[in-house]
Parts: C-alpha cells; structure tokens; sequence
C-alpha cells in the first residue's frame, strides 16, 4: 500500500489506544491514516531547512513594521531550530 509502515505496524500502534487489531476495514482505515500522518511529517521536515532560511533572512532584514514581539519570537524560533537556548 503505502512505503512508511505495514499494515501491522500500524496496528500495533493503536492497539494500545483500544483499537481492534483484526477489523480489516478498521485495519485499513487505520494504515492510510498513520501513513498520511506520517508523510506530511515528513513533507514539513524537509521543508524545514528552506522554512529556517526564510526565517533568518527576514529576521536579517529587519524593518519596524513589525512588532518588536515578533522579531523576538522569531529569534527564539531560529534558536530553538539551531540547537540553541530559546
């Protein structure tokens, strides 16, 4: 089906929460959706390092439209992606 997880991995992992691990249409239901979780997280972790870039040069260009507020979450924001103290 899809190339993140099996069908079975995706019912191990709900099985915990109380699913039914042996309801194929719950079983199927339940892979695509741990499959598409799992792609978007993928698609905004490689959009990451292009997010972060964006981020550092408009922090790098800035101008007094914008609240000081900001500026300073977005600092704390690049911080944080750089392994640094918020």
């Amino acid at each position: 089906m899809n190339k993140w997880i099996s069908k079975g991995d995706a019912c191990q992992v709900a099985e915990p929460y109380g699913a039914f691990q042996n309801a194929d249409a719950q079983g199927d239901v339940r892979h695509q959706f741990a499959n598409d979780i799992i792609e978007r997280h993928e698609r905004i972790r490689n959009a990451a390092p292009d997010l972060l870039a964006a981020l550092v040069a408009l922090v790098n260009h800035k101008d007094d439209l914008m609240p000081s507020r900001l500026w300073d979450a977005a600092r704390a924001a690049i911080a944080r992606a750089e392994g640094g103290a918020a």
